[in-house]
C-alpha cells in the first residue's frame, strides 16, 4: 500500500511534502550555494538546476548555484519500498555529485554520520570517475573541519558490497 506519492503535477512544489532551501550552503567544501530559484516543476518533473553562476552568501563568492529539496518534517518511515524516477545530469561534467538521501527524522546526535545517511543514489561525476553508488554513512564520532573520516558501506548495481570505483559506469553499464 502506498503511503506518500507526489507526481509533481501543476505548476508549483507542494510545500505541504517539501521544504525549497535558498541561501544555503552544505557546509562540507561544495562550491554551489543552494538557491529556491533553482528548484521548480516542470512536466510533472521536480527540476533541481545547476548553474554556474556567482552566488554570494556572507562573504563568500559561490561560482555555482544549485537546488535543495526536502521532506524532513513532512514525511517520515522507517521501513518500505521506495521508488524514484530520476533523470541525472551528464556524467562527463567533473565535480556533479547529485545524490537522493534518506535520512534519520530523529537523531539524537545531532550531527553527520553518527546518525546514519542512506543514499538511495549517488552519482559522481567527471571523466575519471562517473559513477552510480547505493552508499550507507555511518560512523562513531561527527565529521567535523579536521575531516574525522565517515565509514562507508557501497553497493554496486547487483547489490553486493564492493570498494571504491566498483557500481555503474553512467557511460557503459554496470561496472562499465
Amino acid at each position: 500500500q502506498m503511503t506518500w506519492n507526489d507526481e509533481f503535477e501543476g505548476e508549483t512544489i507542494d510545500d505541504t511534502k517539501w521544504t525549497v532551501y535558498d541561501n544555503r550552503t552544505h557546509g562540507d567544501q561544495e562550491l554551489q550555494l543552494y538557491l529556491a530559484s533553482q528548484v521548480y516543476v516542470s512536466n510533472g518533473s521536480l527540476v533541481l538546476r545547476t548553474s554556474q553562476e556567482k552566488a554570494l552568501y556572507g562573504s563568500k563568492v559561490y561560482n555555482f548555484t544549485s537546488g535543495w529539496v526536502e521532506s524532513q518534517d513532512k514525511f517520515s518511515q522507517q521501513f518500505g519500498r521506495f521508488e524514484i524516477r530520476a533523470k541525472l545530469p551528464d556524467p562527463r561534467v567533473l565535480g556533479i555529485w547529485p545524490a537522493i538521501w534518506l535520512m534519520p527524522q530523529q537523531n539524537p546526535w545531532n550531527c553527520w554520520p553518527v546518525g546514519g545517511e542512506i543514499d538511495i543514489m549517488e552519482a559522481t561525476g567527471g571523466d575519471n570517475n562517473n559513477t552510480v553508488y547505493g552508499t550507507y554513512h555511518y560512523g562513531a564520532n561527527c565529521s567535523d573541519s579536521e575531516g574525522s573520516d565517515p565509514q562507508d558501506i557501497r553497493l554496486d548495481s547487483t547489490g553486493t558490497q564492493c570498494t571504491c570505483g566498483c557500481g555503474c559506469d553512467l557511460r557503459h553499464g554496470p561496472n562499465g
